[in-house]
C-alpha cells in the first residue's frame, strides 16, 4: 500500500495575519491540500482550532473531506494535528498524548491498522529550537 502523507505548517491557525490581525486563509490551504490530496495531513500552528466546539478542525475535516484525531494538547497554543483518509486507513486505533506536556507546542502519536504485523504509528510535532547552551 503507497501512502501519500502531507505536512503542513498554517501558521497562527491560518486565521490571522504575522500582523495578528483576522484574515481567514484557510481556503488557500484547502487548495493547496486539495493538489496534493494527502492520505495522511500532518498539520501544525493550530492556533484556536479547539475553541468555539472545535469550530475550524471540523471546517478543515469538511473542506477536506478527512477524518480527524484529537488535536495535540500544547503548552504554547500552537498545537499539532492530523487529518487522515479513513477510506485508505480505516479509522485510528490508538492515540496517545500522555507526554505532550513534556514539550514546547505538544505532539502526540496515533496508530492505525493497515495489515502490518503492528500498528503504522504516526506522529504529530512541531519541531522548535532553543538557544544552545555551552556545556558547564
Amino acid at each position: 500500500m503507497l501512502l501519500t502523507l502531507m505536512a503542513q505548517n498554517v501558521a497562527r491557525g491560518a486565521m490571522y495575519n504575522s500582523a495578528g490581525e483576522y484574515k481567514d486563509r484557510w481556503p488557500l490551504f484547502v487548495e493547496r491540500i486539495s493538489q496534493v490530496k494527502p492520505d495522511i495531513l500532518l498539520l501544525s500552528e493550530l492556533n484556536g482550532w479547539t475553541t468555539n466546539g472545535h469550530k475550524q478542525l471540523v471546517r478543515a475535516a469538511n473542506d477536506l473531506d478527512m477524518d480527524t484525531v484529537p488535536i495535540s494538547p500544547s503548552n504554547t497554543g500552537y498545537a499539532t494535528g492530523l487529518l487522515y483518509n479513513r477510506q485508505k486507513l480505516g479509522r485510528w486505533q490508538r492515540y496517545y498524548d500522555k507526554l505532550a506536556y513534556e514539550t514546547t507546542h505538544g505532539f502526540s502519536v496515533t496508530g492505525f491498522d493497515i495489515g502490518l504485523p503492528h500498528l503504522l504509528h504516526v506522529t504529530t510535532v512541531i519541531c522548535a529550537t532553543t538557544a544552545l547552551r555551552k556545556p558547564p
